[in-house]
């Protein structure tokens, strides 16, 4: 076997980006995305976060403001509205067309908002677009002699200037040459985005025209760096048969995992990567079992009949971990500087890229999501949306997927790139993708730093230290479920080593807009320099990139394991968050990140050499011997576990013990500010605004307090909800919250606690004594985390 190892090649990513955005003569001349609106038609332009600004911002952005910002909650709240007219007038707009939305098949039977139509309605017309389109022509055309020399300004275009008075601006912009510099892109809810090449005297003129809404410069938005540490150019590697649900003698209980799963059945990949094995069992400690199990346990559905679309660099599809035999691995589309639509059997549906120097990076995503042997989501089918980083052509793979996927509830989309700078474009995109029901999940990206906040500090980009201040996008969008990478750099399949294993890696970003951590390191597909030399070279590498697909991969699976759900980005983030080890992340307190790591539902850790030192689903579902106690923490036997977090089922418990951990209790308050959830009976050490603390372990903890085990929802055949659980919606009978992929009611004291005028606006309540920011007609606000907040 040829081996290149612990070379830690830093690929270049970055060093091509001036590639990307098509290069011209003139500084001053640049590409930039309009966005385009009919401000005689309608007065608002919506939004999906309020914008951070102080208070002298606020008035100058007001007096040159064209458009009304109105919070996407409250174009559904004015529709759903029986008193519409005065919701409008409260908003102070003067769209009163939005009540008529509720005659024309907006409001479906069951009372929810078809965003598909919505958007129909929204979006500004052929005749208004058209209109503007001819008007932006004909500045270009007069202010041609700004562009200075510019090769972008061809002779063909300047030819169209001499024929001016021969033809319409309608045929002007249609011109292939003119289509260049002047082209209608697409329309994304109430916008329609166009883009232009314009001089520095352009840009300042149009951003200015009232129809409109945004004009910013076209950017580049880069792969993270992530490293190839090893590369085997061999053509074949040993990966043993996969073992479906039978009954045979092993070491692991087919039969129990089936059944604390719920799975349909349950399939075994022994003695396979660490990336995959660790997301199938809880925390593995070495002093509790004797050999780490290297196997990965998946649902038999495994992703089938769910597409995962990743927008990325290409894919080798002729490499043996893309396998068609239950499923299919297609590029659909290529955006670059020609856009393409690849249509099965021509030479770029299977094998495809734009980029010599990234070819691999989509590969190796893809194989990480859903690859047969390197892969999470083995039956999942999988699309490439080949791009070239600029934000333009992202947009326009964002606007494929939502033209062409077949089932939004069945989609996952995975975006392995991002950049400190927020697109109004693409996050409307984004949320709109996520109001049709597609799950959306991104990088947190590679630089060390915390993704999520607006705070001056410095990464590097092309080679060069550069000041941000903005958070990492697309990562921080509330619609997104953003990753982070955990420390598992283990180049042998035997984990021996777990001192760092479940860290947050060394290059991963971090933050309170996260939502999870995965693997870090892989083994995947590679593609090689020349595509045609062979089909089975592997590398294994490092970054936020791969743990990316790793979660994407588990949502396929959790997708196609329950076909009775109808899925969204809410739904399926609380099935993750559900499943997921907590209490596990060794340093995320210091990066005031989530102490969550994923896992795909199968909890019990088993030694593969039937040795065990401890107890309970941390050691095998061990019973402690005689009269010792199982911790449920931790995992270890003792008398001391009796009176508190012990586990009943696998060891002794006096009467004081209440069987700590059911699973009520494993996501409470505490959870959102990094600290466990006490068990029962758990006595108050101190109380302050977040609640009651106990101690557990000689750490904080929160204590539940759900003594009166009653709200309004059991009336209604739905459970109450744990302490802690966010207010989602609210009616005439309550606060409403998601627990355990179902609608729970949020108990009377809980939702005064949440429950303030921001919450149907999209932001959290403050906490007690954040001073007031400013006031608008909603209320006052203040800034927590970044966000705004209703006082």
């Amino acid at each position: 076997m040829k081996l290149i190892s612990f070379i830690l090649i830093l690929i270049g990513i970055n060093n091509v980006l001036s590639a990307a955005v098509q290069e011209n003569n003139n500084n001053n001349n640049k590409f930039y995305i309009i966005s385009i609106k009919d401000s005689n038609e309608y007065s608002f332009n919506i939004e999906f976060n309020k914008p951070k600004e102080t208070r002298l911002e606020k008035k100058a952005f007001q007096r040159r403001r064209r458009f009304t910002p109105l919070h996407f909650n409250d174009v559904k709240n004015i529709i759903k509205s029986k008193h519409c007219l005065n919701e409008i007038k409260e908003k102070n707009i003067n769209d009163t067309s939005l009540c008529n939305f509720q005659k024309d098949g907006t409001i479906l039977k069951n009372g929810k908002l078809n965003f598909v139509q919505l958007e129909k309605k929204l979006k500004p017309k052929p005749k208004f677009v058209k209109k503007q389109m001819n008007k932006f022509a004909e500045l270009i055309l007069d202010h041609i002699d700004t562009y200075q020399k510019d090769d972008a300004i061809t002779e063909e275009v300047q030819s169209l200037m001499r024929k001016r008075s021969e033809m319409s601006y309608e045929d002007i912009s249609n011109n292939e040459a003119f289509s260049k510099i002047l082209t209608e892109a697409f329309s994304v809810l109430d916008v329609t985005v166009i883009y232009a090449y314009l001089s520095e005297e352009l840009y300042n003129i149009i951003k200015d025209l009232p129809d409109v809404v945004s004009c910013n410069e076209d950017v580049v938005i880069p792969f993270p760096n992530d490293t190839i540490i090893s590369i085997n150019d061999t053509n074949t590697f040993e990966i043993k048969s996969d073992k479906k649900f039978e009954k045979r003698a092993s070491y692991y209980d087919l039969y129990d995992i089936k059944r604390d799963t719920n799975w349909s059945d349950v399939t075994v990949f022994e003695n396979t990567y660490h990336h995959l094995s660790l997301i199938s069992q809880s925390k593995y400690d070495r002093n509790l079992v004797g050999k780490y199990d290297r196997n990965f346990y998946y649902p038999i559905s495994a992703g089938r009949g769910v597409d995962i679309y990743i927008l990325d660099s290409g894919i080798y599809g002729d490499h043996i971990d893309f396998d068609t035999g239950h499923r299919t691995v297609s590029c659909d589309a290529m955006f670059g500087k020609t856009r393409v639509i690849n249509q099965p059997g021509s030479s770029n549906y299977k094998n495809c890229y734009l980029e010599n120097e990234l070819k691999f990076h989509g590969s190796m995503v893809a194989s990480v999501a859903a690859g047969k042997y390197f892969g999470v989501a083995k039956n999942a089918n999988i699309h490439m949306i080949v791009h070239d980083r600029t934000a333009l052509n992202i947009l326009y793979a964002y606007d494929y997927v939502k033209k062409y996927a077949k089932n939004p509830h069945k989609t996952v989309i995975n975006l392995s790139f991002g950049n400190y700078i927020r697109i109004p474009e693409e996050e409307k995109m984004i949320n709109s993708l996520a109001e049709m029901g597609f799950i959306v999940i991104a990088a947190a990206g590679n630089d060390y730093t915390n993704a999520c906040t607006n705070n001056p500090r410095q990464v590097k980009q092309e080679g060069q230290t550069v000041t941000v201040t903005s958070k990492m996008y697309p990562a921080a969008y509330s619609n997104v479920i953003a990753v982070g990478a955990t420390n598992n750099d283990i180049q042998s399949l035997d984990v021996t080593n777990v001192s760092n294993l479940y860290n947050v890696a060394s290059f991963s970003n971090y933050g309170n807009c996260l939502d999870i951590f995965g693997p870090g390191y892989v083994y995947g597909a590679y593609p090689g320099y020349d595509y045609r030399n062979n089909n089975s070279i592997q590398a294994y590498a490092g970054g936020t990139s791969f743990s990316c697909p790793i979660v994407a991969g588990v949502a396929a699976s959790i997708i196609s394991e329950h076909p009775e759900i109808e899925f969204n980005v809410t739904i399926l983030r609380q099935w993750l968050l559900d499943n997921a080890v907590r209490n596990i992340i060794g340093n995320s307190s210091q990066f005031d990140s989530p102490d969550i790591f994923l896992n795909n539902g199968k909890k019990t850790v088993y030694s593969a050499n039937g040795q065990y030192n401890g107890c309970g689903i941390l050691s095998g579902k061990r019973t402690c011997p005689g009269d010792n106690c199982c911790s449920a923490s931790t995992g270890y036997c003792g008398r001391n576990f009796c009176d508190i977090d012990c586990q009943s089922e696998f060891g002794y418990c006096n009467n004081k013990n209440n069987n700590s951990y059911d699973d009520n209790q494993k996501n409470c308050w505490s959870s959102n500010l990094g600290y466990s959830c006490c068990p029962s009976g758990t006595p108050v050490y101190f109380t302050d605004e977040n609640g009651d603390w106990g101690i557990i372990n000689d750490d904080w903890c929160g204590i539940v307090d759900n003594s009166s085990g009653y709200c309004f929802s059991e009336e209604l055949g739905y459970p109450c909800c744990s302490s802690g659980v966010l207010v989602y919606e609210k009616d005439e009978h309550g606060s409403w919250g998601i627990e355990n992929n179902d609608w729970c009611g949020i108990i009377g004291s809980e939702s005064k606690k949440q429950d303030c005028f921001s919450i149907p606006l999209g932001y959290p309540c403050c906490s007690e004594g954040t001073p007031e920011y400013y006031t608008d007609e909603n209320g006052s606000w203040g800034v927590e985390n970044d966000d705004w907040c209703g006082l």
